[in-house]
């Protein structure tokens, strides 16, 4: 038997309101202070038995049948009383996928977040048929403080060409794209016309990935994430942003915008346009849509399609993923 004192155990769950209130009214109905010491049969009618009094130290006789029954109902509603309200005060989660507008929400301290999935893509340039296969991409976040995130970027991608000729040839290449390494920083919460608003940083590392793609030399890229409300269901957001490569000094601006909709507590809804902008290549934007499915606050699913609006972006793309918050 373990004794508790009535004034620690007070203190601690005066500190968590919620808890305090499951607390009271398990402790009104006779639960917590009357520990069974020998029950042998719950439900026997009129068997007397000892029970203890943790805080007053004085055994008690009381009827088993009344007091078992009291004791299951009691607690079955105060767990789920506990359990409603802890999972409407808990935060959902807020992901960067599936569409390319990134979120300025930030991981919760302490928390890890995987978002992970799978996307491929279908072109044709001419007489070759490309198709672009991204077996796993997944992004690794973790929150150093209510401001800031740690961020880590995993890809294996593969590119098949199929060439329309009498032979018909193909090609395949595959490999891990170059791991990239960043921040996500809270700049400010929204208000009135202002939009939340976060800076991401990354840099793409010359020490990981496929010898065919691995830069020579740490490649940067950046966007402000800002996001609106504009109801308690429906949001407006938008990426600003900037990356560069190797081969080209000129930066390629990159601009995103997303109608996002909850449907329900569960379901949600966007559709997006973004597209990439170089002044030595051909302009590309295009248009997407998806859904979300949230499990639970810290599990999410999705689905993904869209379009290439322009003849340097592919004909078509669909993805899906999982992402799942969780801590250390």
């Amino acid at each position: 038997m373990i004794h508790v004192k009535k004034e620690s155990t007070s203190m601690y769950f005066r500190q968590k309101s919620t808890t305090y209130f499951v607390y009271k009214t398990l402790l009104n109905s006779s639960i917590l202070y009357r520990l069974p010491l020998q029950i042998k049969r719950h439900f026997e009618p009129r068997r007397e038995l000892a029970y203890y009094h943790c805080f007053q130290n004085k055994p008690i006789l009381v009827n088993s049948t009344i007091v078992s029954m009291k004791m299951v109902i009691y607690f079955l509603l105060g767990i789920s009383l506990y359990m409603c309200m802890d999972s409407a005060r808990a935060q959902s989660i807020a992901t960067d996928r599936p569409d390319q507008t990134e979120c300025p929400s930030i991981v919760p301290k302490g928390m890890f977040q995987l978002e992970t999935g799978f996307q491929y893509e279908a072109d044709k340039q001419d007489s070759v048929r490309l198709r672009n296969f991204t077996y796993c991409t997944s992004l690794i976040k973790y929150g150093i403080s209510d401001y800031a995130e740690i961020r880590l970027i995993i890809e294996y991608s593969g590119d098949t060409q199929l060439f329309a000729s009498e032979q018909r040839q193909k090609s395949h290449t595959s490999g891990l794209s170059p791991v990239a390494v960043g921040m996500k920083l809270a700049i400010c919460e929204e208000k009135g016309i202002i939009p939340k608003t976060s800076l991401i940083v990354h840099a793409d590392l010359p020490y990981f990935g496929s010898p065919e793609v691995r830069p020579k030399s740490i490649v940067p890229r950046f966007r402000f994430t800002m996001s609106h409300s504009l109801s308690d269901r429906t949001s407006l957001s938008y990426n600003l942003g900037a990356e560069w490569n190797e081969a080209d000094p000129i930066p390629t601006h990159i601009y995103t915008l997303t109608l996002g909709r909850n449907l329900s507590d569960k379901w949600g809804m966007y559709l997006e346009s973004y597209g990439f902008l170089n002044k030595n290549l051909p302009t590309d934007h295009r248009v997407d849509g998806g859904v979300t499915y949230l499990i639970t606050n810290n599990l999410q699913l999705d689905a993904s399609a869209g379009v290439g609006l322009t003849a340097f972006s592919p004909n078509s793309f669909v993805g899906f993923g999982c992402s799942w918050r969780f801590k250390r």
